[in-house]
């Protein structure tokens, strides 16, 4: 077993892998950083018989510090910085830290707050910092873990490990965690280089150890300087083995470079060959940050992407460029640039043609394709085309391709147009008359045919005296490109035509006119704009005597004839409109005078052949259309009148009978039907009526009573007038009675309410916008404290409704609001008298309190109490509800509960001193005392100031008796070293460390 040490400290994972022997004295600390959580860290071998750490400084919790190994650190990212320390055989290694300084060299302030009895950080893992001391451990583990907490950028830490074990094996610490970072500017450094493929890099590593011998890695050179040429990326390292000072002990030194081969770059050359020669030639390349192009005939461009214009045929070849990236490598590039040669056909054409006839194109020659253009938009690929319908002259182009390159050739074509020319004449004509024909357009020979042997070469023939229609011809034009144009003629000839009719005839029959001929078209006009375009037309009815007229032929070829009719003349039927009829009136008919016989015909099976019939008390049975025939000298004629006969009266009143509340008001009313729509309305009794002599009227409820009213027609005396009667029904207001109510909140009140004549339905509202929508109820709640109007409105089993308003129906008392508190807050079975103070309010004074302490190890009596604070003595550790019950002055009652948790307490009496060899029988045994921990954890190891353990018990009820390793044999008097180890009744870790005096 190990003596006993004091604290440990935090450090962080190196970015370059450095190893350390062990260093007595805290002035020789190394330098270390940590570059990332996880990292390879330092690992160095375990010094061995290496002495321990220079005195002076206080070590805590490091009781001895055997093979002492220094560094120290520089915050460089602010944060946690947790860091695991472990020995690579499995023995025991232990550590403290201190910071923050301000600098590196802070040997002399390193200090703590808690000796001589520092713990370690496995026992009490919360208890660190202390002073400047940040952690420290000296568990019997091999692996421990530093935490500094809160760390600032700029700070300083030192730390010192030991190998208390004292057997070889080598300790690594690294960064195991946290969000802060370290300094690694602070460590000694060889330089890393970028190089492109196949360039040398120079390493030069430097060293302050004295006679320092070096080792290279890969490579096993034993020099300072060393170059080499890697083909990739590569992490060189450097071993350097030498002493910090003269004599000194040995250290090795491990640092990093890293050749980083910069890739060459990828060169993609392009351009827009083939390209013929005269033209411009573009080439382009990609992949660098400069270029140098060359090329035949001297070309040389350093431009990215240039342009050689009015390229000559010796620019054909090769082409190079060199592309140099960011990173100063370089690549090479080459394409090769071909120039073509056109091709040159021969064109020709079957030009001149007639324009609409065919076009032949040929092009003679050696070309691989061939790309026509010309007039009207015309293309073609073919070597020969062929153009039908070719309408005008032009240049056609033709683009063909030779060797690389395009040719352009164009041929001139003749397209001999057509004459335009339009025939025209005065066709049609009449038969006998001049036809007159013409010629108008571009033409500038004319040659003319036609019927009957016509010729003529005038450009507008005429030809007297035509007899017939016919065709005409007309060429003009070349005698190889002809124009033929035709006009048709027509000749009209007359006709012979006998026209003839039904007359005389009676006005209003029907006349006949025919005509016997064979005509093209027929056109009669008459008397009163009559016209027709039929053979025989008829005209129904026929009014009036005159002469009728027929044209027949077309165009001005007509033949006119006449006819003259005679029409007798009927009596004329003008009956005058009667007005509607009132109901039981009579109906006077007249027909005019002058007729021989009358007949009449109308509704209800009316005839009559009077000229004036009379039909006495008519009726709507009567009424309709009444027709009357007047015959004179042969001719009958008809007349027409309608008769309207006002209907019966009627009526419907709304409502008919209705019941009312006292003092309301119902709108009655008549609606008449029949008569002529015009009535008198006449209601009585008058009383309680807004108007007697309206069809709508307001009558007020005040007493039953029965209304007639009479409806007559304004315009129809003779009209029977009719009746109808309306009863209005009166019922009385009810009456409302209510109480008062009194409650604590929340309070459920019983509303109750009467009414005569009894409620058949009730509204509440109270001043407090709640609403209910019964008449009683036995529990209607008022959660909040206050005075509520109450607004009740009812509607009883008539129907008939009212309300009524009372102040200060319902009163709500507030409930006190209980609250208490309690000292101390968190008791324990040692500090375990409890003080209560009623903290209550609402409605103060409070009048009466009753607190029960929830003491289930008590009886009902000692757990109670009545008076405002009092205090009550938990025995034993437990949870407990207490409870208070306050009434206020309105008399309202509540409760809180809260709970009280008297907590188990760990507490400990460990003795400095005993005499086991006196007489007396009293403190003849070293043993600790105590409460609140688990006996079975216990362990008591007792060391001599050697560190020999010489008594150990896992017993408690066990001291040291003062004998050696239970020999019997007592021990010297002196003082002594104890460790105790013992779990609490949380289950957590207590660590004992300190002296005590054997007298």
């Amino acid at each position: 077993m190990k003596l006993l040490k004091f604290h440990y400290i935090l450090f962080l994972t190196l970015l370059i892998s450095c190893k350390f022997y062990s260093q007595v004295a805290c002035g020789s600390a190394a330098p270390f950083c940590a570059s990332s959580v996880g990292a390879n860290g330092v690992t160095f071998p375990a010094g061995v018989n290496n002495g321990t750490a220079a005195p002076g400084t206080d070590y805590g919790c490091l009781f001895s510090q055997p093979n002492p190994a220094w560094y120290y650190f520089q915050v460089s990212t602010s944060g946690s910085i947790v860091m695991s320390i472990a020995g690579s055989g499995g023995f025991d290694v232990d550590f403290v830290c201190w910071g923050p300084f301000t600098s590196q060299t802070a040997c002399g302030a390193l200090s703590n707050s808690c000796s001589p009895n520092c713990p370690t950080n496995v026992g009490s893992p919360g208890f660190y910092p202390s002073g400047n001391m940040a952690d420290c451990s000296y568990s019997g583990n091999s692996a421990e873990t530093c935490t500094i907490n809160n760390a600032l950028v700029g700070e300083f830490y030192m730390m010192l490990i030991t190998n208390f074990s004292n057997q070889p094996q080598n300790i690594n610490f690294n960064q195991s965690g946290g969000t802060g970072a370290t300094d690694c500017s602070i460590l000694p450094s060889s330089s890393s280089h970028t190089i492109c493929p196949a360039q040398t890099a120079t390493l030069v590593a430097s060293t302050t150890l004295l006679n320092p011998t070096f080792t290279w890695t890969p490579g096993g050179a034993t020099t300072q300087t060393v170059y080499v040429s890697p083909a990739v990326t590569t992490s060189y390292s450097v071993t350097v083995a030498g002493s910090i000072t003269a004599g000194g002990t040995q250290t090795t030194v491990v640092n990093t470079s890293t050749v980083v081969v910069s890739p060459s770059p990828t060169v993609t050359l392009g351009s827009n060959a083939p390209v013929c020669a005269g033209a411009t030639l573009s080439l382009t390349a990609t992949g660098g940050l400069t270029y140098n192009w060359q090329g035949p005939g001297g070309f040389l461009s350093s431009a990215q992407n240039p342009v050689i214009t009015n390229v000559p045929a010796s620019a054909a070849g090769i082409y190079t460029a060199i592309v140099t990236n960011a990173a100063g490598c370089s690549n090479t590039g080459t394409i090769n640039i071909a120039l073509g040669s056109p091709s040159s056909p021969t064109l020709t054409s079957n030009s001149p043609v007639c324009a609409g006839g065919t076009l032949s194109l040929t092009a003679t020659g050696a070309a691989t394709s061939y790309t026509w253009t010309g007039p009207g938009a015309f293309t073609s690929n073919v070597q020969n085309p062929v153009i039908t319908s070719v309408t005008s002259s032009g240049v056609y182009s033709l683009a063909s391709s030779g060797s690389l390159c395009i040719s352009l050739n164009t041929i001139s074509i003749t397209v001999v147009p057509i004459t335009t020319v339009t025939l025209n004449s005065n066709s049609p004509i009449c038969q006998g008359t001049a036809l007159a024909l013409s010629a108008t357009g571009s033409a500038t020979t004319f040659t003319w045919t036609g019927p009957g042997g016509f010729t003529s070469n005038l450009q507008n023939p005429t030809i007297p005296s035509v007899s017939s229609s016919g065709d005409y011809t007309l060429t003009t034009g070349t005698l190889n490109c002809p124009t033929v144009n035709t006009i048709s003629t027509v000749v009209i000839p007359y006709t012979i035509v006998t026209i003839g009719s039904n007359s005389p005839i009676c006005s209003g029959n029907t006349l006949s006119l025919t005509a016997t001929a064979t005509a093209p078209t027929y056109t009669w006009t008459g008397p009163g704009g009559f016209t027709s375009n039929l053979q025989n037309p008829t005209i129904t009815p026929i009014l009036t005597s005159g002469v009728y007229t027929l044209t027949t032929g077309t165009s001005g070829c007509n033949t006119v004839n006449t006819i003259s009719i005679t029409v007798i003349p009927a009596i004329p039927i003008n009956i005058n409109a009667l007005p509607t009829i009132c109901n039981n009136a009579n109906i006077n008919l007249t027909a005019p005078a002058g007729g021989n016989i009358y007949n009449w015909v109308g509704p209800n099976g009316f005839t009559s052949n009077s000229q004036n019939p009379v039909i006495n008390n008519a009726s709507v049975v009567n009424q309709g259309i009444y027709s009357v025939s007047v015959t004179v000298a042969g001719c009958l004629n008809t007349g027409f009148v309608n008769v309207s006969v006002y209907n019966i009266l009627s009526y419907v009143t709304i409502p008919k009978d209705t019941t009312l509340c006292s003092g309301n008001t119902v709108n009655i009313s008549a609606s008449g039907t029949g008569g002529s729509g015009t009535y008198n309305y006449s209601w009585n009794p008058s009383t309680d009526l807004s108007n007697s002599n309206n069809a709508t009227t307001v009558a007020t409820g005040n007493t039953t009573t029965q209304y007639t009213v009479t409806l007559s027609d304004a315009n129809c005396a003779l009209t029977q007038t009719v009746q109808a009667v309306v009863t209005i029904s009166v019922n009385p207001t009810p009456t409302i009675t209510l109480g008062n109510l009194r409650g604590c909140e929340p309070y459920a009140a019983p509303l109750q309410s009467s009414s005569n004549p009894p409620s058949a339905s009730c509204s509440w509202l109270f001043s407090n916008n709640i609403a209910y929508g019964q008449c009683n109820s036995t529990g209607f709640v008022f959660p909040v404290h206050g005075i509520y109007d109450a607004t009740l409105s009812v509607i009883d089993v008539n129907g008939c409704p009212a309300t009524l308003t009372q102040t200060a129906y319902v009163i709500v008392d507030p409930k006190p609001l209980p609250d208490f508190s309690n000292l101390p807050t968190n008791p324990t079975v040692l500090i375990n008298e409890v003080s209560f103070s009623d903290n209550s309010s609402v409605g103060l004074p409070i009048k009466n309190r009753h607190w029960i302490f929830g003491d289930y190890f008590l009886s009902e009596q000692n757990d109670t109490s009545n008076i405002q604070n009092p205090s009550h003595v938990y025995e034993n550790a437990a949870t407990y509800t207490v409870t208070l019950v306050v009434t206020n002055n309105f008399g309202c009652k509540d409760e809180v509960t809260k709970l009280v948790i008297v907590e188990q307490e760990f507490a400990l009496f460990i003795p400095n001193a005993f005499t086991p060899s006196k007489a007396e029988g009293r403190n003849d045994v070293f043993i600790p005392q105590g409460i609140g921990f688990l006996a079975d954890s216990f362990e008591m190891l007792i060391y001599d100031r050697w560190g020999t353990l010489i008594y150990k018990t896992t017993d408690i009820t066990k001291g040291w008796d003062g004998s050696i390793k239970g020999s019997g044999k007592l021990a010297e008097q002196g003082v002594y070293v104890y460790k105790i180890f013992v779990k609490d009744f949380k289950n957590r870790d207590k660590e004992f460390v300190g002296h005590l005096t054997l007298l």
